[in-house]
This record gives C-alpha cells, structure tokens and sequence, in this order.
C-alpha cells in the first residue's frame, strides 16, 4: 500500500483555453516520477497522471494525498525541491494553491 499519492495534472484542451498538460504537466510527471524512483521511493510513493482538477488559470497544478497539499505553477525546475519536501515531510509554502474556488469545472 502506499503512504502518498502524487497527482500531476496532465490535462490538455482545445484553444483559446489551455491546461497544465499544454504547459508542461506531462513532462512535470515524468520528471517527478523519474525522481522518485531514483530516490528508492516508488514502493511507498505513487506518482499519477490526472484529468482537469480544476485549477488551470493556476497550473501546471499537483495535489499530494493524504496530505492534501495543492501546488500551483509548478515548473521542472521544482522537481527536486518537491522531491526534497515530500523527504523532509515539508510543505513549500510558494507553490500552495492560493485560489480556493476552481476556475474549471
């Protein structure tokens, strides 16, 4: 059983609008995923692709359970310093989601 799940917002839409899979959530996934198992963490770690959580005007987003923890704008770049905080059990208080009403539904 796992300790965390890891949900990486990989959705894509048609233009004008656009979602966290349109602004890299594929490549955030992979990445993390990647992360983590280079960390030994895949046994206790679950790391999923999701469909719109409904926060794109904020994305790319990540939401971490059982915690709940929402990340928003989330860039490559970010990858370790998540990786790092899920080790550590800390939250990084520049990604959480500030907007708590969904813009998409």
């Amino acid at each position: 059983m796992y300790k965390k799940h890891i949900f990486v917002c990989t959705n894509q839409r048609d233009l004008p609008k656009s979602g966290c899979g349109d602004s890299c959530g594929g490549q955030i996934h992979q990445e993390l995923k990647a992360r983590i198992r280079e960390k030994g963490l895949n046994g206790s770690i679950r790391v999923n692709k999701s469909g719109c959580l409904g926060f794109c005007e904020d994305g790319p987003v990540i939401v971490m359970y059982p915690e709940g923890t929402w990340y928003q704008g989330v860039q490559l770049s970010d990858i370790p310093e998540i990786v790092q905080s899920i080790e550590s059990q800390k939250t990084i208080e520049r990604l959480l989601l500030k907007n708590p009403l969904p813009s998409v539904r």
